[in-house]
């Protein structure tokens, strides 16, 4: 990746992310699991967040594929990330 970076020729946007996604109710799931409680989702327009999507969404990788490089599987990491935040 980092030749790509250094490269005198423009590639565009690499995303670097896993092939196998998990969607946002698998991450809240995964939250809970960690926390030992439901999480508080509000519906309510006051309370929208940007990041309150009406559905999951993924980033394509096949471009980083096709330089040969694969993301490892965000189901190797992300419980990795989700507990240091809440411990």
């Amino acid at each position: 990746i980092s030749q790509l970076i250094t490269s005198q020729t423009s590639y565009g946007a690499l995303n670097i992310c896993s092939k196998d996604p998990i969607s946002i109710h698998e991450i809240v799931s995964r939250i809970e699991n960690q926390i030992g409680e439901k999480a508080i989702l509000a519906d309510a327009p006051e309370s929208h967040s940007p990041y309150g999507v009406p559905a999951s969404w993924f980033m394509s990788c096949e471009k980083l594929s096709r330089f040969g490089h694969n993301a490892r599987p965000i189901q190797d990491w992300i419980e990795e990330l989700i507990v240091p935040k809440i411990h």
